[in-house]
């Protein structure tokens, strides 16, 4: 896990959200959250700053 992967774990598990639930709230695959977790990919733009608003609210 990378740095950006870890930070994005750590925020989905401060939300209480499983791996599903984040995706669902991102309108992305579980697979995708995993590979952001795992830092296979990275996400986009605009999904950095929705997990931010979801992580705020």
């Amino acid at each position: 896990m990378n740095h950006m992967g870890e930070k994005i774990a750590s925020k989905r598990k401060a939300s209480g959200l499983t791996q599903i639930g984040f995706a669902e709230k991102l309108s992305v695959t579980r697979q995708t959250v995993s590979r952001w977790e795992a830092g296979t990919v990275m996400p986009d733009i605009e999904k950095i700053s929705d997990i931010a608003i979801l992580h705020r609210s």
